[in-house]
């Protein structure tokens, strides 16, 4: 077993350190299909080029109803995609948006107006409802990242929806990245997005479907633990590895507040092995606070992983020897003989005989 400096901690259970990965396997990006995506009637929607996510146009559904409350809905079929690898899970994805193009500054979407995502895995012959996002108090946004429903498909409805209303772009709950995976087991998977609003102005934009296939690989290392403590009022921060490969160096950060980091050390890799391999840095700097640590392993690629952080409470003040005296009140040093008081930087003195 390969060291590197000392290690005093326990080994703890190993682990294997995979990264999801995805393929994709069809796909409507509105302007390019493969999945052969379309509005069931076409009545109430369309497909627009206000707004996109890649390309120039989306499918949107668009209230023309003139604030008559009259129900404007439409469904976006996706047909069965077959072939499916049944010890796969599968996800799927779609960009939404809701817009205002057509109602002025008091348009936007209410708790009547939603688009709900339904799974079927069985050729079409019967579908479950599994999310829907709702409107709340004329909300609307655009497209954007800052926003994620998720859900594992179970045969229930999950709803999501705007805690207020008004522009929900940059406030985390004006759901755009829409998303349902799909356990392992199907062989087939089609989607219906219905969608539906009620008055003038209320809109829904629809862009970027695709169906991917959930794949796993290895990481360059397989981490066994990443641990620290406080021993002699130094930080020590180990970490054991049960294999690399292609592991160029290792760089422990430090912080204080979880957000800012400081490179404390940078320790060489092993390049490629197979053996279990420690290793250990002894941090000195460290301020009298929570100190944070995580480790960044770098490939000689230039690929990075992260893992952490952890933490070591460091609130303690450090306790010094400040003065060392015999039993008459004499200053002596470390090598004296017989009864010494150490006196102590937090205000505290202890009689040693030595």
């Amino acid at each position: 077993m390969k060291k590197i400096k000392i290690l005093l901690l326990s080994t703890l259970l190993c682990f294997t350190i995979q990264a999801q990965t995805e393929t994709l396997i069809a796909y409507d990006n509105i302007e390019n299909y493969d999945w052969g995506g379309f509005w069931w009637s076409g009545f109430d929607a369309g497909y627009f080029t206000n707004a996109s996510v890649s390309g120039n146009a989306s499918a949107a559904l668009l209230g023309w109803s003139n604030s008559n409350s009259g129900i404007e809905e439409d469904i976006y079929y996706l047909p069965s995609v077959t072939g499916l690898d049944p010890f796969k899970e599968h996800v799927f994805r779609f960009r939404l948006g809701s817009y205002r193009f057509t109602g002025g500054n008091t348009a936007g979407v209410d708790s009547p107006d939603f688009v709900q995502v339904y799974l079927s895995t069985d050729g079409e012959l019967s579908y479950t409802s599994e999310i829907r996002i709702r409107g709340y108090g004329n909300a609307y946004w655009d497209y954007n990242t800052n926003a994620v429903a998720s859900k594992m498909a179970d045969g229930t409805l999950t709803t999501f929806q705007p805690s207020a209303g008004g522009n929900r772009t940059n406030t985390g709950d004006g759901y755009s990245v829409i998303e349902l995976y799909i356990p392992m087991g199907a062989t087939q998977v089609a989607i219906d997005i219905y969608a539906r609003v009620n008055a003038s102005g209320e809109e829904w934009w629809l862009d970027d479907m695709g169906l991917y296939e959930i794949g796993f690989t290895t990481l360059p290392v397989e981490l066994v633990s990443f641990t620290g403590e406080n021993i002699d009022k130094d930080n020590y921060v180990s970490w054991i590895t049960e294999s690399e490969q292609n592991c160029s160096y290792y760089e422990v950060l430090r912080s204080t507040d979880g957000i800012n980091w400081d490179i404390v050390s940078t320790t060489s890799g092993m390049g490629t092995t197979n053996d279990l391999t420690e290793y250990e840095i002894v941090d000195r700097t460290y301020t009298m606070s929570t100190n944070y640590y995580k480790l960044l392993q770098y490939d000689f690629n230039g690929e990075s992983k992260e893992y952490g952080p952890i933490s070591i409470d460091n609130t303690t003040t450090k306790k010094e020897i400040i003065r060392i005296t015999n039993s008459l009140g004499q200053d002596v040093d470390q090598n004296y003989r017989g009864v010494v008081y150490e006196f102590y930087s937090d205000g505290t003195k202890k009689m040693i005989y030595k």
